[in-house]
């Protein structure tokens, strides 16, 4: 299993080193929002759970990879302190 690197509150604050050719699961969003960050992105799934908050519920879910440009500079624009 790979290491999990997430974009979510402090963890891209104390992820101490790059990886080489990362995959990422995005849950979330739309294909569009991502084809500037990855040259490959795919819908894998749809997230649903009968418990879940109406707002998390219907989620895709997107796998991605081959990262465009510099992960740090991306790192800046994805955070995320929701």
């Amino acid at each position: 299993m790979p290491e999990a690197v997430s974009n979510h509150n402090s963890y891209r604050l104390w992820m101490d080193k790059e990886i080489d050719d990362p995959v990422f699961i995005i849950i979330g969003g739309e294909k569009e929002d991502n084809t500037d960050f990855f040259e490959y992105v795919e819908q894998a799934g749809m997230h649903s759970a009968e418990y879940s908050m109406p707002s998390e519920n219907g989620l895709k879910v997107f796998v991605a990879r081959k990262v465009k440009g510099d992960m740090k500079k991306i790192w800046e624009r994805i955070k995320n302190y929701d």
